[in-house]
Order: C-alpha cells, then structure tokens, then sequence
C-alpha cells in the first residue's frame, strides 16, 4: 500500500496435527511460530481476528472404561 517492500524476515509457521495411536491413545497438536506480531495480522487477517497470540501445545490423551488421563503441555517457541 506504501509502495514499501515487505521485508524477507518476515514470516509464521503453522502445524496441526491430530491421530489415533490405538483404540484408547490419542494425540493432538499444534505449533504457531510468528517472526513478529504483525506477520499474521498482515497476511491473514481473519486468521488474526480469531487468535492474536500464537499458541503452542502437545496433549496425549488415554481413555479407560470410566476414566480418562491426559498429559498436556504448552510451550512457547523464541524468535530465531
């Protein structure tokens, strides 16, 4: 818009991931990675409108007949 070039730092990562390790066992995922704060609102707008702080979790899930565990974990991924 101000004729300016967007520069080559810039950029995010994006993964999800969802799967059945057996019958009882699942997994999920997701990674959010964004090189700076304006990169998602700047290219994906109504992605940003939705989440507008990247989040980043691991969760395993076992599931019994009447009980369930769950192992959850979020971390945080630092600029490169």
């Amino acid at each position: 818009m101000l004729g300016r070039p967007v520069p080559s730092h810039r950029g995010f990562v994006e993964w999800q991931h969802q799967q059945q390790l057996s019958e009882n066992l699942t997994l999920t995922g997701e990674l959010n990675y964004w090189r700076d704060s304006e990169v998602v609102r700047d290219f994906r707008l109504s992605e940003f409108l939705k989440v507008q702080q990247p989040d980043t979790y691991l969760e395993s899930a076992y599931t019994g007949k009447n009980y369930f565990v769950s192992l959850f974990s979020r971390f945080q991924p630092k600029y490169l």
